[in-house]
């Protein structure tokens, strides 16, 4: 591309704080002086990249990352902003994209107000800038925090919220005074606990009289939420964890205890505990609703409770493992005296029905496995892994067996003896680790390529192993921008199984049955409904970033930003794995049938950005709409941040 038919790309972002600035720091005026410059300097092809309402401690702008793709792919020739900060107030990240990432791809940049332009060599302070610049965001969460660490001090309320069972003195807010309604609910989840009830029957007294749950409450009082609301009969059923917080809560003695948590950085929204020895205490600050007595005993008995499992270690995968029909959390089961090749883990939310009235099917899955992964600088990452398994039907489902005969007979459970390989493969992905590792990545370019090679061989005879199988997966995924437009996510997948299997060892596809979104599930498929053998699925979500809506007067100043997706799967069941055709296989479940000629399809449209941190969507399914007991619509939501 000639150096004359490259983009001059005028790059505009304004944060929430710099909205206080007035119009001076205004989008609309940033490209007013943005053009006017280009007009005078005689740049041509100019193209606007914009991002309202971001910080520029944060790098993941989509307006941004549409430019970084755009000189990424030699398009640009060019980059101005108003000044420095625009581009971001990061400076490692700032410093990177000006010094090495422009001059990679022969761009210049020009930041007007701070007098840069790299096409000379007088950009000594261009790096001190930069650091001032993030100076600015780390100056700002300075005073804050240390207003509210002067507060706490003097055993003042920061987070404006009281504790369940009082509320703020309407005539002094750092005073509390015992809630009318609730005051009753907290004494006597102490005296239950106290005399020895169980917490089970603490929940059961709860939910009998129909007490409403922290969250509800303070939903209905006003209007915030910190989690999805629960469905209609969940509104009195109390998490374990809500009752135990309650329970070792000195607030109830009439005490005040400030600096409970702090933020771990200024670039992080990451909030973490304070030791006792760092929390401010003031006795005596406002009416107890326990006396001291019974707050001993339900300590002493917090302190001797048994625990689910018996063992005193955390689990290797706790708070890893979800449950891939509803997106629960899966919960380790095992005791002192159990045989470690039987430890299991279950849906918690399977587990806790009686309780959440949110039903999934039934999961049970003994597991121990030995995993290697090797990654390398080229974006390649090969993983083996050797497992054993033992799979065990619980609750309603049931492995039932019809021999060569045509009898029937029940299966109580079955083992797999694995051993898998991948390969991943991302050219061009730019990433850098932080102090946590893989799970603090920060990625500069969003749109390589990922490729991924999976093959599972199951060993007959082997650890137990009852089977000899072999599982093969190919995928592929990209992020496409649309520069202004937006940009796609999609991901293309297929998979084989080549041999005659039951069917827990065919592919179900993922399904969600809770009211979150889930990324590479069906929303709209039940779970279990359908069984397969072999597949190619493909899903894409379309994030307008407020291509339509901002356009729309009188709405515009809401920033929402609209979203489209679409998910599909289309295989079969070939005779060798149908339990109808051929003999020696399990049975398949009451309304579990293969998936036929037709593809399964649904669509989604949606909005993001409400509130600054949800996203509602409206997913339909489009195809097998005469199914029994399936949804032919439904609403999801999730929690994305944006700063």
């Amino acid at each position: 591309m000639l150096q004359t038919d490259k983009i001059t790309a005028l790059y505009c972002r304004l944060s929430q704080e710099d909205m206080q600035a007035g119009e001076s720091e205004s989008i609309q005026n940033q490209k007013l002086i943005l053009q006017k410059y280009a007009d005078e300097h005689h740049f041509f092809n100019t193209r606007f990249f914009v991002d309202d309402g971001f910080s520029g401690v944060s790098f993941e702008r989509e307006g941004l990352q549409a430019m970084l793709h755009e000189v990424e792919a030699g398009n640009v020739a060019t980059v101005i902003t108003k000044d420095l900060s625009r581009l971001g107030r990061n400076y490692l990240k700032t410093g990177e994209l000006i010094e090495i990432v422009f001059p990679e791809y022969e761009v210049r940049y020009i930041a007007i107000n701070d007098g840069v332009d790299t096409a000379r060599e007088d950009n000594e302070f261009t790096p001190l800038r930069n650091w001032f610049n993030e100076f600015y965001a780390r100056d700002t969460s300075k005073k804050i925090r240390a207003v509210k660490q002067a507060k706490a001090q003097k055993g003042e309320r920061v987070n404006g919220e009281a504790p369940y069972g009082y509320l703020i003195d309407p005539d002094n807010r750092n005073h509390l005074i015992p809630d009318p309604e609730t005051a009753h609910v907290v004494k006597q989840i102490f005296a239950m606990y106290v005399r020895g009830d169980r917490m089970c029957e603490i929940q059961n007294w709860l939910r009998d009289n129909e007490i409403l749950t922290v969250g509800e409450l303070r939903y209905r009082r006003t209007g915030s939420k910190r989690h999805p609301r629960p469905q209609l009969n969940a509104w009195y059923n109390w998490p374990d964890k809500t009752l135990y917080d309650i329970l070792t809560r000195k607030e109830y003695l009439g005490h005040t205890i400030t600096g409970k948590t702090y933020k771990v950085s200024y670039k992080s929204k990451k909030t973490k505990k304070n030791p006792e020895e760092k929390r401010y205490f003031f006795p005596n600050t406002h009416e107890p609703l326990i006396d001291e007595e019974t707050f001993e005993l339900a300590q002493k008995r917090i302190a001797t409770r048994q625990r689910p499992t018996k063992v005193d270690e955390i689990d290797l995968f706790s708070g890893l493992l979800f449950c891939g029909d509803c997106g629960y959390k899966m919960y380790a089961v095992r005791g002192a005296g159990t045989l470690e090749r039987k430890h299991a883990y279950t849906c918690g939310n399977y587990r806790n029905r009686a309780r959440n009235d949110m039903l999934c099917t039934t999961h049970y899955i003994r597991k121990s496995v030995l995993q290697y992964e090797k990654e390398w600088l080229n974006g390649l990452t090969w993983k083996s892994w050797i497992m054993n398994q033992n799979n065990e039907a619980a609750g309603t489902l049931q492995y039932i067996k019809r021999d060569e005969s045509g009898n029937l007979y029940h299966i109580k459970d079955f083992t797999t003896s694995e051993i898998g390989t991948q390969l991943r493969f991302a050219p061009g992905e730019r990433a850098y680790n932080g102090r946590s590792g893989k799970e603090s990545v920060f990625n500069l370019s969003k749109d390589a390529p990922v490729f991924k090679l999976s093959h599972q061989l199951g060993i007959k005879g082997v650890l137990g192993g009852d089977y000899n199988y072999n599982h093969t997966e190919i995928s592929a995924e990209k992020r496409i921008w649309l520069s202004s437009f937006g940009h796609i996510d999609a991901q293309v997948k297929a998979g084989k199984v080549w041999d005659k299997v039951p069917f827990p060892l065919l592919i179900l596809p993922n399904t969600n049955q809770s009211i979150t979104i889930q990324p590479e599930a069906f929303h709209m498929m039940n779970a279990l409904e359908f069984v397969t053998d072999q597949y190619v699925s493909f899903n894409a979500t379309y994030y307008l970033k407020g291509w339509i809506l901002n356009r729309i007067p009188g709405i515009k100043w809401l920033r929402l930003r609209e979203v489209l997706s679409f998910n599909m799967i289309y295989g079969g069941l070939t005779d060798k794995n149908n339990p109808t055709l051929t003999p020696g296989l399990f049975l398949l479940p009451d309304g579990t049938q293969p998936l036929g000629s037709t593809p399964y399809m649904e669509c989604s449209v949606g909005l993001e950005n409400i509130f600054k941190i949800l996203r509602i969507d409206y997913y339909r399914r489009l195809t097998y709409l005469d199914h029994p007991d399936i949804k032919k619509g439904g609403i999801r939501i999730a929690l994305r941040f944006t700063f």
